[in-house]
Order: C-alpha cells, then sequence, then structure tokens
C-alpha cells in the first residue's frame, strides 16, 4: 500500500472513530434525558423547577401526582416508596409507630382522627411538606410542627383556637395554611409575619375585620375569607397585586368592595350570598383578566349593560337565585364562556338571554327554576350545537312536547337534568345516542328498567 493510501486509511478511521462517539455521546444524552426526570439542565431558564431537588424533594406539582397510600400495611410492603400517606378517617388515637420508617415521606394525612398529640419522633420525617391534622383533638398545634424544616402546606382546619398562635412563624417555609372553621375571632397578626404565604383559607370563622396592613402580604395569590363576619376591606387591600382567587362569599359586605377594581390579576371572583345594599357592581366590571365569576343569591335585579364588556376571558358565569330579568348585552363579549348557571332567577327572559349568548364555547347551562314560556326559548336553546350539560329541572312548561323536541336536537347533550318538572319522555329520548346522565322526577323500578332499556348507556338518577 502506498504512503498515500496509508494517509487515506488513516485519516478515514479517525473520522469514523469520531463519528461513532458523538453517536454515543447523543444516544447516552438522550437516553438521560428520557429516564432521568431529575435531571437539572444547566441552560435551563432562572424559573425551571426540577420535579426534584438535591434535599430529595418533589416539589408540590409533581408530589400531588404521585401515588398515595392509604394503610400502613400496604406502605409498608415497600417503605423507602412511600411518599405520600392518607390516613383519613381511619379512627387513629395516636400515630403509628410504623410511620418512622417511611423516611422518604412528604405528605402525611391525619385528619378526621381522633388524635391527641403528635410524638416527638415525628420531627425525624424531615421531608414532610405537606401537614394535615384538621378534625382531629388536638388543643393546639403541636411544637412538633414547627420542627418540620420543609413544611410548605399545614391544615389545620377544625382546631379550635381563638387566635393563631405567633409560633406559626417559625414554619418559614410555609406557602399555603388552611385554618377553616377553628373559631377565630380575629385575623392573627402573625400572619403578617409569613411572606412566603401564597395560599390562605380562613373559612368559616368569627373575623369582623382584616389588618389595616394586610397590604404587606405581597405573595398572597388566593385567598378565602368565606362565611366570616367582614363588612368592609381596609385600603390597603390593592396592594395585593398578585391575588389571583378572592373570596368573600357569605359576609354582611353591603356594597361591593371599590378596592376590588385595583386586583387587576384577579381569575376567580366570588361574592355569593353577601347583604349588599347597594346595586352598583362597577369595581367588578374592570376586570379583565376575570375567569370565573360567581354573585349568587344576592338579590341582583340588574346589571349595567356594559358589565361584561371587559371579561372577555370569562369562562364560568354563576348567578342564580337573583331576580334578574335580562342580562346586559355585553354578554356577548364573553367568547370563552363555557359555564353559565342562570337558575332560580324566576323572571328572567330565556329566549332573550340565549339569543345574546356567544355560544361557539358554550357546554353547559343551568336554567332551573326559571321562567320558561311558550317554545321561543327552546327555539333558542337547539342552537346550541356545543351544549352537553343541559340543567332544567323544577320549570313548569306551557308546551312540554313542543320543548322536548327541540332538546332531542342538541344531540352532543351528555347530560340532562329535567326533575321536578314536567317534560315528557317519549321515544324521542332514545334519539339522544350521546347521553350518559340522566336525572328525572321519580320512577317506580318497572318504569326505571325500562327506560334503562331505552338508554343502555346512560346512568339514569330518579329523586
Amino acid at each position: 500500500m502506498s504512503d498515500f493510501m496509508k494517509k487515506i486509511h488513516f485519516l478515514t478511521t479517525i473520522l469514523a472513530s469520531w463519528v461513532m462517539l458523538n453517536i454515543v455521546a447523543c444516544q447516552q444524552s438522550n437516553t438521560t434525558s428520557q429516564s432521568d426526570d431529575n435531571t437539572i439542565d444547566s441552560t435551563a431558564t432562572p424559573d425551571y423547577k426540577p420535579k426534584i431537588d438535591k434535599n430529595g424533594l418533589y416539589n408540590i406539582a409533581h408530589l400531588y401526582k404521585l401515588p398515595e397510600f392509604n394503610s400502613i400495611e400496604e406502605a409498608l410492603k415497600n417503605p423507602q416508596n412511600v411518599y405520600r400517606l392518607n390516613l383519613r378517617k381511619q379512627m387513629l388515637n395516636k400515630l403509628p409507630e410504623e410511620i418512622a420508617q417511611f423516611t422518604n415521606l412528604q405528605e402525611l394525612n391525619l385528619s378526621d382522627n381522633p388524635i391527641e398529640e403528635l410524638p416527638e419522633s415525628l420531627k425525624n420525617l424531615k421531608k414532610i411538606q405537606i401537614l394535615h391534622i384538621g378534625k382531629t383533638n388536638l388543643k393546639e398545634i403541636p411544637t412538633v410542627v414547627y420542627e418540620l424544616p420543609h413544611l410548605q402546606v399545614l391544615n389545620i382546619s377544625g382546631l379550635l383556637m381563638a387566635k393563631l398562635p405567633e409560633t406559626l412563624s417559625q414554619c418559614t417555609q410555609l406557602t399555603s395554611l388552611d385554618a377553616d372553621f377553628c373559631g377565630l375571632e380575629e385575623f392573627s397578626e402573625v400572619l403578617l409575619k409569613m411572606k412566603t404565604l401564597e395560599r390562605l383559607s380562613l373559612k368559616g370563622n368569627l373575623i369582623n375585620q382584616l389588618p389595616q396592613n394586610i397590604g404587606t402580604m405581597e405573595s398572597l395569590a388566593v385567598l378565602k375569607l368565606t362565611e366570616n363576619s367582614i363588612q368592609q376591606l381596609p385600603a390597603s387591600f390593592v396592594k395585593l397585586k398578585k391575588l389571583r382567587s378572592l373570596d368573600l362569599s357569605g359576609n354582611p359586605l353591603k356594597n361591593i368592595p371599590a378596592e376590588i377594581s385595583q386586583l387587576a390579576q384577579l381569575k376567580l371572583l366570588y361574592l355569593n350570598n353577601l347583604k349588599i345594599e347597594t346595586q352598583d357592581y362597577s369595581p367588578v366590571a374592570t376586570l379583565a383578566n376575570l375567569q370565573e365569576l360567581g354573585m349568587e343569591n344576592n338579590q341582583i335585579e340588574k346589571l349595567p349593560q356594559d358589565f361584561f364588556a371587559k371579561m372577555v376571558n370569562l369562562r364560568t358565569l354563576k348567578i342564580k337565585g337573583n331576580k334578574i330579568t335580562n342580562l346586559p348585552t355585553s354578554i356577548n363579549q364573553c367568547k370563552y364562556l363555557q359555564t353559565l348557571d342562570i337558575s332560580r332567577n324566576p323572571d328572567l327572559d330565556v329566549s332573550t338571554t340565549v339569543k345574546m349568548l356567544n355560544t361557539s364555547r358554550l357546554n353547559r347551562i343551568n336554567l332551573s327554576g326559571t321562567k320558561l314560556n311558550g317554545d321561543q326559548w327552546a327555539e333558542e336553546l337547539s342552537t346550541l350545537k356545543t351544549l352537553k350539560i343541559l340543567q332544567l329541572s323544577y320549570n313548569q312548561f306551557e308546551e312540554p312536547e313542543k320543548a322536548l323536541k327541540k332538546i332531542i336536537l342538541l344531540n352532543q347533550l351528555e347530560e340532562l337534568d329535567i326533575s321536578g318538572s314536567n317534560l315528557p319522555l317519549g321515544n324521542e329520548i332514545t334519539e339522544m345516542k350521546n347521553l350518559k346522565r340522566l336525572k328525572i322526577n321519580g320512577l317506580n323500578e318497572y318504569e326505571q328498567n325500562e327506560l334503562a332499556k331505552k338508554l343502555p348507556n346512560t346512568k339514569i338518577i330518579s329523586i
């Protein structure tokens, strides 16, 4: 072989080896990325969150997706793989000793048990991030809770106390706290010190006012104050700029707080069962990012015509139990509306309301307890081709046979509720091939069996 050919052979060999090394490297890289979800990408964006950190802790969102064990016996079969343990409602008087074997435990639910104390040994389970100890016989929050270094979510609902202890501030990683139905007489000052709190639920307590400096809780994204005695919001409430979900239902608010209008990031707002004396709903009308709005049982008679003009992102609207006769024309701006509950508005003009809706995405509507006169409403309803759930309970139709024929045209319907109504069930009902659930007035066993033969794929609920 000539020197020239030897050089060519040498170069070819080197090139082939280089190609093979790159192929192997790529395969190893692909294998690693596919099999090891916990590997941190050095090129990832700063807000990238690995599923598991250097302490062996899963991020909360991923933790909820892991298997949950519901008994000690089952969990003991492979204790190292127990990350979530739910012992709720198991009549436990004390924490089982075997729990010490679950060294990777990150979520523990002990709620609804007659437990009177938690052992000091619980602090050895250093990876616990989520702890439920509500509705137990604990007289206070056990000190061992404060020794869990990674605790992020704590539920103490049902533990009776006039106020939250100052020691709660020792939970420096806490992002979520449920203290519902605890008998709290005040919005405890310790909460203002907990700068990491993103979610706070204080439902069903005795709180009659909020602190003037509540605006310092700048991380708060979810706030539930349902069923307290709050009559107004402090001025600093507008500083809760990260607030995405707010529930003030069941408080004796005499008007819609003006402060709400400045919470631009709100996506979920619940103002049900209030004691509103004025009909000024303008603070709500400015919330362009709102996706779900509840204003049930408020004696609302009329909403401004431009009320929904800015709510282009609204998905769910629940305004049942009011005195509304017509929805404002701006409702047609809600092009993403999927769920509409306008039930128990006895004087509502249903046909006009349905005609105004932007129906491209509407899949659920509740018309129970409304005035369904004539058959025009049914004509308009039959145009809702995306509708999957229809509730018509407790209505007395003037022309029930005609109404049924129009309802049959909703061939995508999966759930139908006609309980408490005079809507007949003729043979036409068998044309609803996609119907999965039918709620109807009390049928005897024979009638229910006969109907089941006509609708073999439908769950029939007779009440």
